[in-house]
């Protein structure tokens, strides 16, 4: 069916039919076709009615209720923080080796290596049919989760907050561990509204689900957590997202506690870098902060051959061509 509205054809997936509930052609003698109504909210799109009262609770056109306090660019930092912007030499040749002394003073040998794994996705993790993006997820879900437990953090009567949750896949993990604790609470803060999201198979009295840009967030302000025991989770949060996160719960230290799984280190903003004191302490200009910021890719930024290239290589073992060599 195509959509003139949109100009495109219909993407929903009608299981065993032609159409979506929506567009499907009207007959005389369709029992279904009887049975559909407008939906109350909006009566734009129509609804089977014995499945009316679920979709009340999903509806985009429900009315919003306990919307977020929010200020505009509360939590954005400000380009007026020039800590050492003009400090350094401007002739400086070795910005390499006075970044690889940093590295080597404040974090070499001083990470160490977890990697335990929560039982509860045993049987995920050993399932053949999911791909290397899917169990790379179930990876890090579980280690997190595994953290979570070993700290004594999963208990009742506590609020467990995930930002940038997206489709609330380690939020739904979470859930399933607190299925015995009546008072546990999970609140999940996206500025997006994703299809398919895991979250939808959760129970209303479990989770809570906030839209809300981190950028201008008042997490304080929440009226529906409970600041006696507040856990929060960060899992792939790109770049300066963790920077507005740091920022926005800054008001509820020490009343909290945070897991932090980093991302994107690429797309990190010195506008809103929490790290500009420490930057200053180790004699670290601004214009270092973008270098770091664009090395910080090199790890992860792939070879540069097509897939294709990548597969032929791997099948037949061959010796990658140098550019020097042509």
């Amino acid at each position: 069916h195509f959509v003139i509205r949109k100009k495109r054809f219909c993407r929903t997936v009608a299981k065993g039919k032609e159409y979506c509930g929506e567009h499907e052609p009207e007959t005389d003698n369709s029992e279904e076709d009887a049975d559909r109504i407008p939906c109350p909210l909006d009566g734009k799109h129509s609804v089977y009615r014995k499945n009316l009262h679920k979709h009340l609770k999903i509806c985009n056109a429900k009315p919003k209720t306990d919307l977020p306090k929010y200020i505009t660019g509360n939590n954005a930092g400000s380009d007026c923080e020039e800590l050492l912007i003009n400090s350094v030499n401007p002739k400086d040749e070795k910005p390499f080796k006075r970044i690889e002394d940093l590295y080597n003073t404040n974090v070499k040998d001083k990470i160490s290596l977890n990697q335990e794994s929560h039982n509860i996705l045993s049987d995920e993790l050993e399932n053949k049919e999911y791909g290397k993006e899917t169990k790379k997820h179930l990876i890090q879900n579980a280690a997190i989760l595994k953290v979570m437990e070993n700290e004594g953090f999963i208990k009742d009567n506590t609020s467990f907050v995930e930002f940038g949750a997206g489709k609330a896949q380690l939020s739904c993990w979470l859930v399933k561990l607190l299925e015995s604790f009546e008072s546990a609470q999970i609140v999940l803060v996206d500025r997006a509204s994703l299809r398919h999201k895991k979250d939808n198979k959760l129970e209303d009295k479990k989770r809570s689900s906030i839209r809300a840009d981190i950028c201008d967030f008042l997490i304080d302000e929440l009226e529906i957590l409970n600041v006696q025991k507040l856990l929060l989770a960060l899992k792939h949060l790109c770049g300066a997202a963790t920077d507005l996160t740091l920022r926005c719960i800054t008001k509820m230290f020490p009343k909290l506690m945070v897991f932090i799984a980093l991302c994107c280190h690429h797309r990190c903003e010195w506008k809103s870098f929490v790290g500009k004191q420490f930057f200053q302490d180790n004699k670290v200009s601004r214009k270092d902060f973008v270098l770091i910021t664009k090395l910080a890719s090199y790890a992860i930024c792939g070879t540069g051959m097509s897939r294709e290239r990548r597969q032929k290589l791997s099948e037949n073992q061959e010796v990658p061509i140098k550019a020097e060599d042509n």
